[in-house]
């Protein structure tokens, strides 16, 4: 995250205080459940130029949250999606195909 020009996520309090306690201050954008792809589309294009991250609330970013929005934006644009696994290889191996 501390490389990330943006970090997207789902609520950004709750993100706020994750990146707060590892001392990481970079601009959060929120993408909920309610959000559009024309949100997702806007997202994407700045992945374009900039370094963008997505956290998840809770669960797998790509699984259990609003991400696969933002995962077929950026296939369809041709941005590289990196999945960094958590305490499931799997669900990354899942996530990253």
């Amino acid at each position: 995250m501390s490389e990330a020009d943006l970090v997207i996520c789902e609520d950004t309090r709750h993100s706020g205080h994750l990146l707060k306690h590892f001392e990481i201050s970079k601009p959060l954008q929120s993408f909920h459940s309610h959000s559009t792809r024309e949100q997702a589309k806007k997202l994407v294009e700045r992945a374009k130029n900039e370094h963008v991250a997505y956290i998840s609330d809770a669960g797998t970013p790509g699984i259990s949250d609003p991400a696969y929005l933002l995962i077929q934006e950026a296939i369809e644009q041709d941005i590289k999606i990196e999945a960094i696994p958590g305490p499931s290889a799997l669900l990354a191996g899942l996530i990253g195909s």
